[in-house]
């Protein structure tokens, strides 16, 4: 999530290995979707789609709802598919609507924004900001807006408050 994911990788490969070896299998899913989404955005494809199996061998842990789609989706938009990279997401993110895992909703959405969609998530995040404290709700949910007013003083803005 900070733009490092060459050692993003290097921890999501260490938790997978210590998930494989205890068999803590709720959480493995999570760290291998960490892992194609990390070699994906590292230019690795051909490791991002050789995990796919094993991410689709785990079920859903049941927390942190839909973010174990993150790495299919970011592969996907790698490969230039927004479109499906974006449907991953928002079906993700409806899950965690759901479920009432309001955080990850909010990650979600923010990735179908920063995936070009921004004016089908902003209002949602706006919603969703009221609900939370903090403020790196309130940042995503005007991240959303500055993408989809295309207002690049406002993404300025928001890229000082995530730093």
């Amino acid at each position: 999530m900070a733009g490092h994911p060459s050692s993003a990788r290097r921890w999501y490969a260490e938790a997978a290995a210590i998930a494989r070896t205890h068999q803590h299998t709720r959480t493995t899913r999570l760290y291998v979707s960490g892992l194609i989404a990390c070699a994906a955005l590292t230019g690795d494809t051909d490791t991002a789609e050789s995990l796919l199996p094993e991410l689709e061998q785990h079920a859903p842990s049941g927390f942190m709802a839909g973010e174990e789609t993150l790495g299919t989706a970011w592969l996907h938009a790698v490969q230039g598919k927004l479109s499906r990279a974006r449907d991953v997401l928002h079906n993700a993110a409806d899950d965690a609507r759901r479920t009432g895992h309001t955080l990850s909703e909010v990650l979600l959405l923010t990735d179908i924004a920063r995936l070009g969609d921004a004016s089908s998530v902003q209002r949602r995040l706006t919603e969703l900001a009221t609900q939370c404290d903090g403020a790196l709700t309130h940042t995503r949910a005007r991240l959303a807006t500055a993408l989809a007013d295309n207002d690049p003083g406002r993404l300025m803005e928001c890229s000082h408050a995530f730093q």
